[in-house]
């Protein structure tokens, strides 16, 4: 004889089921994503890019694609295509780890449309273990980087993706896909944002190192175990894809912000550079631009609105760059292009710091050498 528990139970687990399927059905046709296809109706983009690059990488029609941080997030399809003539894809990442660039450029890899990556290499994107990813705007979505049985589950039967589903059909969210994610035209530039930064950075360095006895811990192994593993990987099993790797143009403060930090810093940012080259150097579909001793620009605080984010137009300037071929980095003469920036560097650091008293203030306590 049935209880009556028992068909409360059946009848309880039915409707689990049937409210799991209404779930999912929304989601599939919806799909708020585009994870499994491009939107058949004016399409609305998250802003979250670790949630919506997967679908852009997968389903959209470009031959390009814009790999990095925040520094990358301003080179526009529309200014690739009039500069190099090609139609692109951004695919940056704020804040990202070198393995989150890596997985979603293995996802626009495997449509075997790319046939060129502009990728910005940022130090501290490669600071952290190998397979390292952030948190910052809710759990790394793993499963739509790997795809699986658990990726349908986890896509199709979340409440989140519901909410998603229901802003995209209210028009919620983003609708040019040509300036999501770039935020150039939402900040102010020049003297006045980049000292008001330079004096908030150092407050911070001044608290970190105010017990100097304490030793600057270096990340320079766990960055080349980084770039062999998630660079180098991706350019030895591609070697039909064209690669542009760039160094972005920091302005000249934030090098003095790693002096601020320590004698040793502004040495490893060097060899890490270094370190690119000498491991590209031998891969025919790899180019490395160095655009940090650029002094017309890194020189100019109207370029910038903090230490080392800048305008529209210097991501322009890089464009050109790749185009002409300006800036490319010669192996064979890398050592003594490194050594002159060092000397930019420490001939401004001197300027700066040690000369002119009205000027001192772009150097407040700044570590001098030996202090570290």
């Amino acid at each position: 004889m049935i209880r009556e528990r028992d068909v409360y139970l059946v009848w309880y687990a039915l409707g689990c089921l049937a409210a799991a399927a209404l779930v999912g059905l929304v989601n599939w046709r919806v799909d708020p994503l585009q994870f499994y296809r491009r939107a058949a109706y004016a399409p609305v983009f998250s802003d979250n890019q670790r949630y919506q690059n997967p679908g852009l990488a997968k389903n959209y029609d470009y031959e390009t694609v814009v790999i990095g941080t925040s520094h990358a997030e301003n080179l526009l399809p529309a200014d690739i295509s009039s500069r190099l003539g090609e139609r692109a894809m951004k695919l940056a990442i704020s804040g990202s780890t070198a393995r989150e660039q890596a997985l979603v450029l293995k996802k626009a890899l495997a449509t075997g449309r790319v046939r060129h990556v502009i990728w910005a290499l940022d130090r501290v994107a490669f600071a952290k273990p190998i397979a390292a990813v952030s948190n910052r705007e809710g759990p790394f979505p793993h499963h739509l980087y790997r795809e699986g049985p658990r990726t349908a589950a986890l896509y199709l039967l979340s409440t989140d993706t519901l909410r998603l589903s229901f802003d995209v059909r209210a028009g919620f969210g983003h609708r040019d896909l040509e300036t999501l994610n770039a935020w150039h035209a939402d900040y102010d530039y020049g003297q006045a944002v980049v000292m008001a930064d330079w004096e908030r950075r150092g407050r911070v360095l001044d608290r970190i190192n105010r017990n100097r006895s304490r030793p600057h811990p270096s990340r320079e192994q766990a960055r080349q175990r980084s770039l062999r593993a998630n660079l180098l990987g991706l350019i030895r099993t591609h070697s039909g894809v064209r690669f542009d790797l760039f160094f972005p143009p920091y302005s000249i403060l934030t090098y003095l912000a790693d002096f601020r930090t320590g004698e040793r810093v502004f040495d490893e940012r060097q060899r890490f550079k270094a370190f690119v080259v000498e491991i590209t150097a031998a891969r025919p579909n790899v180019r490395v631009f160095d655009f940090q001793g650029a002094s017309e620009i890194t020189h100019d605080t109207r370029n910038y609105k903090d230490l080392d984010h800048y305008t529209l137009r210097i991501n322009r300037w890089i464009l050109d760059a790749l185009a002409s071929g300006r800036y490319q980095v010669d192996p064979a003469g890398y050592a003594a292009e490194l050594a002159r920036q060092a000397a930019q560097v420490q001939a401004y650091r001197r300027d700066v710091c040690e000369g002119d008293p009205r000027r001192r203030m772009l150097c407040p306590r700044v570590a001098t050498p030996g202090s570290d």
